[in-house]
């Protein structure tokens, strides 16, 4: 996932176990960066997807929830 976080120019806030923390117009200001979340966020479900059969014929049944808030930072 990590090649995706660069290619929407998303700022890595933290890893917390098996949830991601991604932040838009942090330090690389972007003219959409919603736009730039949403694309992201359809990006990981498709490479998620791709794997998880894999992993399935491993008898592993894995899930991928993603969300997306947008708000004013202070």
């Amino acid at each position: 996932m990590g090649r995706l976080f660069m290619k929407y120019d998303g700022t890595v806030e933290r890893f917390a176990g098996d949830a991601i923390m991604i932040f838009f117009n942090d330090h690389v200001l972007l003219p959409n960066p919603a736009e730039a979340a949403v694309r992201l966020a359809m990006d990981m479900h498709t490479a998620f997807a791709k794997r998880v059969t894999q992993w399935q014929k491993r008898d592993y049944d894995l899930k991928i929830g993603i969300g997306i808030g947008i708000g004013i930072g202070i």
